[in-house]
């Protein structure tokens, strides 16, 4: 049996399409990937890791989850978290713009604003009066004869 021309033709489209189809998206992956990674090496140049720590980190574990969903064939997965790595060394370039992180407190300031805790109550004085013990119910003895009955005797 033969395969018409044309239905060869329709088959032969499809299976190109499709082989280009996956093609492109593993392709526009691996761009998303470099770009993130790239954007990630010039974070790191301008010394992110020690103004930007959080944000470093953060976009260099949505790179490597990026890379390891794209060798799992997972691109679209890829895609989405390269961008999310961009967004985060992003974040960390404007605070590398805005300089180390740093609490900028007056200590002599601190002192007069804090107060000094409030003197404990002390316990009151015991007093003379002893109260008296409770008192306790007498021993109840146990023999053995009052306390098992047996039915029907011995």
């Amino acid at each position: 049996m033969q395969i018409p021309a044309r239905a060869f033709g329709a088959l032969a489209l499809a299976g190109l399409a499709l082989l280009t189809g996956s093609a492109c998206t593993a392709a526009h992956s691996a761009l998303q990937i470099q770009t993130a990674a790239d954007a990630r090496d010039v974070a790191v140049a301008k010394d992110a890791a020690e103004l930007a720590p959080y944000e470093l980190a953060m976009a260099t574990h949505y790179l490597e989850k990026a890379w390891e969903e794209a060798g799992h064939g997972e691109h679209r997965y890829s895609v989405e978290l390269a961008r999310k790595s961009v967004e985060w060394t992003d974040q960390a370039l404007v605070q590398v713009g805005r300089g180390p992180r740093r609490l900028d407190l007056e200590l002599d300031s601190l002192k007069d604003a804090v107060q000094p805790a409030p003197r404990p109550i002390p316990p009151p004085p015991p007093s003379d009066a002893t109260m008296p013990e409770p008192e306790m119910p007498a021993p109840v003895p146990l023999d053995d004869d009052d306390d098992i009955e047996i039915e029907g005797g011995l």
